[in-house]
């Protein structure tokens, strides 16, 4: 899971997450293609065309309306999750403060695309600048961090994005089982 870094999302828990390895060997080859048609000349409406919005929907998510607010698109993937492109290598945390004031009410999800990146923000969590980072590159070439992205996205009953829910609730729930063992050890 080479495409993955941050500090959201545990990859033991992703690891998990990548059983479906034809749901990923899909979003791997639209990615694949989407690499072909952008690149570091390439607007953020450009970017939305050939990545964002077809990624959005292969994964699940809602992506037919979308802004262009100048540095950036905005897609309005769900009532719970919200798309921001910018132009290819955009700094997408220079985004994220940019594209505040027009993601109100604030969605529990953030996510920036820069056609090199595709970052995650649960936005419940935004004060500890906890963040899911994926190279989209590495993405062409990893078909379980693709399936793991897409159960990330994945819809479920409590909203957009359940995977993700999911994700972090395994994680913290692994970690607290951990740090009670550790003190019982003591």
């Amino acid at each position: 899971m080479k495409a993955f870094s941050g500090s959201l999302f545990s990859l033991d828990v992703l690891d998990t997450l990548a059983a479906d390895r034809s749901r990923g060997r899909a979003l791997s080859m639209l990615v694949t293609r989407s690499l072909q048609a952008i690149g570091p000349a390439s607007s953020p409406r450009h970017i939305v065309d050939h990545l964002a919005r077809p990624l959005a929907q292969a994964a699940g998510l809602d992506a037919a309306a979308v802004e262009d607010v100048g540095e950036y698109s905005v897609i309005a993937a769900a009532r719970d999750a919200v798309v921001i492109v910018g132009a290819w290598g955009a700094d997408l945390r220079r985004l994220r403060e940019r594209s505040r004031q027009f993601t109100q009410p604030t969605p529990r999800w953030w996510i920036g695309i820069n056609g090199r990146q595709i970052v995650i923000v649960d936005a419940r969590q935004a004060y500890a600048r906890r963040s899911g980072i994926i190279d989209v590159a590495a993405l062409a070439d990893d078909i379980d961090a693709a399936s793991a992205l897409g159960s990330l996205f994945e819809r479920g009953a409590a909203g957009a994005m359940d995977g993700s829910a999911t994700a972090i609730d395994t994680a913290s729930t692994n970690v607290q089982i951990r740090f009670t063992s550790v003190i019982l050890a003591m």
